[in-house]
């Protein structure tokens, strides 16, 4: 295949996830290797409950916003130590759940310079025992996008806090697996600069796939705006949650039949329906007494925000 690619000088999540989308729709003539680091950030996946894969306080008080992909896989947090890549090609049978074609070329370098470097069952990249990248796909009309986040020189520390979930939430969504990271500038085998990261990984691909030529021309403005819109809309971040449940600490039960809505508590035998988001302000008059500081304490806790233009 006669690749191109194009590295991305936004570091809006939005914007770049924005991007690979719309590539992947327009059915582009040539397979695209894109490249992009995003700001601070919490990436969870198309199907999964944010409330059980997100340190909610956490991302409020450090003003990390929340961005849902349009594929499915696991959760992850992004900074500008994060690169991640973005393969768009025509749908291929055995490339779909199977990432040792599009790992081959990072795996075979780091064997050659002495590292244990394999694709784990669950699609990851490991490096001497631990996690540098994960992995995720979506496929559509006859085209998809593999995309990975490889970890350079990510804040460890923000990316456990963020990831990290006290409630006990029970739900049908799909949770991620935790594993033990770490960052692949131990290695001591790439730069520190983001492009020249970039740069780097790519000339790795070319030694296996030939020599890549740069995009020629970027998707229609008005498609790549919408698609942004759409993915940045409170209805695709939150609206499209997962029922579940949390069991706080005193006993009471949370309950959410989708959507991000509060919809029931129960404690004992009591059983209050109520319909209450957590990102907005509502009335109490017509809350029990009994029942306010449980759902005050849950609000609280999960507090997000919504206004995208502080949240970097």
């Amino acid at each position: 295949m006669n690749w191109k690619f194009h590295f991305s000088s936004s570091v809006n999540p939005w914007d770049n996830l924005a991007l690979e989308n719309v590539w992947m729709e327009e059915t582009l003539e040539h397979p695209v290797f894109l490249g992009y680091f995003n700001a601070p950030s919490a990436i969870i996946g198309k199907n999964q409950n944010l409330f059980q894969e997100l340190n909610l306080p956490y991302l409020y008080e450090n003003h990390l916003p929340i961005v849902r992909r349009t594929s499915g896989g696991g959760t992850v947090y992004h900074d500008l130590g994060c690169l991640n890549l973005s393969f768009i090609t025509p749908h291929r049978t055995e490339w779909v759940g199977k990432w040792d074609f599009f790992f081959a070329p990072i795996i075979q370098f780091l064997k050659s310079k002495g590292f244990d470097a394999f694709t784990n069952p669950r699609n990851s990249l490991m490096v001497n025992g631990s996690k540098v990248g994960g992995s995720a796909q979506k496929v559509s009309r006859g085209r998809m996008i593999s995309h990975c986040s490889l970890l350079f020189h990510t804040n460890l520390q923000a990316l456990q806090n963020a990831l990290e979930v006290q409630d006990h939430i029970e739900s049908k969504a799909s949770p991620s697996v935790r594993a033990k990271v770490m960052n692949l500038e131990s290695t001591g085998l790439f730069p520190e600069n983001s492009e020249d990261i970039f740069h780097a990984i790519k000339s790795i691909y070319e030694m296996e796939w030939a020599t890549m030529e740069p995009v020629e021309g970027m998707p229609d403005t008005q498609k790549w705006s919408a698609k942004k819109i759409e993915l940045e809309s409170e209805a695709w971040r939150f609206g499209r949650n997962p029922p579940f449940t949390c069991i706080t600490k005193s006993g009471h039960k949370i309950h959410s039949e989708g959507h991000s809505m509060i919809t029931s508590i129960e404690y004992g035998n009591q059983r209050l329906e109520v319909n209450i988001s957590p990102f907005h302000e509502h009335p109490w008059e017509k809350i029990p007494t009994e029942f306010i500081p449980v759902l005050k304490e849950v609000i609280q806790k999960w507090r997000i925000r919504l206004d995208l233009e502080n949240s970097w």
